[in-house]
């Protein structure tokens, strides 16, 4: 078993002795500026410096199989220091996420962000903080450390350090069409980059990209040159059917792309002619969206257990609580229990109902009407496998 671990620090700047004594077998630093790397020791057996673009650097970090237990990202220059895009960004995230471990550490300074990008710091990609790590736990690393473009006093609180961890969730969607699976992932599309043979991305930003030898590359440039790789941006969803129709696809995968309007999209999608197509993923970062999918979903579980829903159903705030978890990905957990649950009252099928299925303290709770023990430990069993 590999026990290693890895620190990679994109926008790092030059080269500080102190990075030797970090806890960590490998240490990357990229720099879209080339220069700093005079700065790096040569031939070190644990430190490597990338003068490119974060975006490049990534893919030579996959190409070698690389696996981070530490993220640093404290001053990305994206004002004065030449960087065109926020690397602290669900985007940029999201295709860092299949190198970064499950749980991993991220040390950073929210403060960087002023309020012209405060949905930066929300951190709205998939992947949640179990920890704010203090200078009184284990594993605390100093972001004051990283940083050399500013004196601090001796007592003065800087940074960020979190203990985070990757969120993914899938839900499935039932279909018309025989044969093939609808579901929708919280979770970055790159993730099962190997796994589908469509990817479908919403490209907008035409920022350049830096530090790359052969010349300057924009955003929409890098991701389009992937060979799986569609853009999306602004098309009809019957448009996106016709061209991986013609392209004879079997693994379709979409990031949400068109402003939140998803409504029609379960019926056309029923709608397809038979070919080789197996499943199609809708693919998201942010919580908000595919919410017209995650609320047809949510209405068709109660049309299927209508009595069990029938007090959450007559209240709206009670219902509002259950579209949200649904939303978030918990619907096929509660699908699961209402078939367990059918199957134990068969008897006495108009005895149980939901009072409230909501989030407490982020955690999935579930109220009922019953006394039930067995069904109370069914229960408490989803709740704590969710």
């Amino acid at each position: 078993m590999n026990t290693s671990k890895t620190l990679l620090y994109i926008a790092s700047g030059g080269y500080k002795p102190e990075y030797e004594n970090l806890p960590f077998d490998h240490l990357y630093f990229v720099d879209g500026n080339s220069n700093f790397k005079k700065s790096y020791p040569e031939d070190h057996p644990k430190i490597t410096f990338l003068g490119m673009d974060a975006l490049f650097a990534i893919d030579y970090l996959k190409s070698k199989q690389v696996k981070i237990d530490c993220l640093v990202l404290i001053n990305e220059g994206l004002w004065q220091g030449g960087g065109s895009y926020p690397l602290f960004s669900d985007f940029l995230i999201g295709y860092l996420s299949p190198i970064l471990l499950e749980e991993y550490l991220l040390i950073c300074d929210l403060s960087y962000y002023d309020s012209n990008l405060n949905a930066v710091t929300k951190m709205d990609w998939g992947h949640k903080i179990i920890k704010k790590l203090t200078s009184e736990d284990i594993g605390y690393i100093n972001p004051k450390l990283f940083t050399s473009y500013r004196e601090f006093s001796q007592d003065e609180v800087f940074g960020n350090v979190l203990l985070m961890k990757k969120e993914r969730k899938v839900t499935s969607l039932n279909s018309d069409s025989i044969g093939m699976k609808i579901e929708i992932v919280h979770g970055s599309i790159w993730e099962d980059e190997d796994n589908l043979d469509f990817i479908g991305l919403n490209l907008r930003s035409k920022h350049q990209l830096v530090g790359r030898a052969n010349g300057s590359q924009n955003v929409v440039d890098f991701f389009e040159s992937k060979p799986k790789v569609q853009n999306i941006k602004e098309k009809h969803f019957s448009e996106i059917m016709e061209t991986y129709i013609k392209s004879d696809v079997k693994r379709v995968g979409l990031v949400a792309w068109n402003n939140g309007n998803y409504e029609e999209i379960v019926n056309l999608i029923n709608a397809l002619p038979s070919n080789n197509l197996e499943s199609i993923r809708f693919y998201h970062l942010n919580k908000g969206d595919f919410e017209d999918i995650y609320a047809l979903y949510a209405s068709s579980i109660i049309e299927n257990y209508p009595f069990f829903f029938q007090h959450i159903s007559n209240d709206n705030i009670s219902l509002l609580q259950f579209k949200e978890v649904v939303v978030l990905g918990y619907g096929q957990a509660i699908e699961k229990l209402c078939e367990v649950i059918t199957l134990h009252t068969t008897n006495n099928p108009n005895h149980f109902y939901f009072t409230q299925i909501k989030l407490k303290l982020g955690k999935l709770r579930i109220y009922t009407n019953t006394k039930d023990q067995y069904i109370q430990g069914l229960i408490r069993m989803t709740e704590e496998m969710s």
